[in-house]
């Protein structure tokens, strides 16, 4: 199981009310995973970083690319391994939105139905 170091950078329109370490801007990624698994490894980062920094957000990825080429996105189901290289960095970008509890998520999904 090979892996390889990236760095996230969040899209600069994204208004993190917060400051990321280097350390939570890396990541060691088995290059057989999926892109929609580093955006769930992302996002669970950004949650993780945002209670630690006294903020209740989660980040919900919508788009994610290889910084070299900023004008393609990357297919969620393809491996990490056909766009990245270690040492690249990746661009995100999507929506903060507070953080809710899992009662508030059902009661929100009830309402919606």
């Amino acid at each position: 199981m090979a892996a390889i170091k990236l760095k996230v950078s969040l899209h600069p329109a994204l208004q993190v009310p917060f400051k990321l370490s280097e350390a939570e801007e890396t990541f060691h990624v088995d290059v057989n995973k999926t892109i929609v698994a580093l955006m769930d490894d992302c996002e669970d980062m950004f949650e993780a970083a945002s209670a630690k920094a006294g903020k209740r957000l989660e980040l919900q990825i919508n788009v994610l690319w290889n910084t070299k080429d900023h004008k393609k996105a990357l297919n969620p189901n393809e491996k990490v391994s056909m766009h990245f290289a270690n040492g690249d960095s990746f661009g995100v970008y999507g929506d903060i939105l507070p953080l809710l509890d899992v009662e508030a998520k059902i009661q929100t999904k009830i309402y919606i139905v």
